[in-house]
């Protein structure tokens, strides 16, 4: 039922290497999107919803740590992470996603 779901931000594609642990296990993945509040981690390892991680990514030159829980998966794809962010990796989130929806609704108006 992930269709149902409802979404809480606005995606953007954002491709970006990621570091998270997810049950003792330290592992690396890529980031397929990102919105204001969590991220899709590509990668064959889907651990179940409600699962606590942390990741470590990059955005627009800001290392992002960010503590978060397993919201959503797809087998041998990915999963979705709702991120806790602090207050600075927030804003650096958020402003970066914003440039991003802008940068999409200009393109799609030419």
């Amino acid at each position: 039922m992930a269709s149902e779901k409802r979404r809480w931000a606005e995606r953007v594609p954002f491709a970006a290497e990621v570091r998270f642990s997810a049950d003792g296990e330290d592992l690396q993945g890529r980031i397929s999107n990102l919105s204001r509040n969590g991220i899709f981690v590509e990668h064959s390892s889907t651990p179940p919803v409600g699962t606590r991680v942390r990741v470590t990514f990059e955005v627009d030159g800001h290392e992002i740590r960010a503590d978060g829980t397993v919201a959503d998966h797809r087998t041998n794809r990915g999963f979705g992470v709702r991120l806790e962010l602090s207050e600075d990796s927030r804003a650096v989130v958020a402003k970066f996603v914003a440039r991003l929806v802008v940068a999409q609704i200009l393109t799609s108006s030419e």
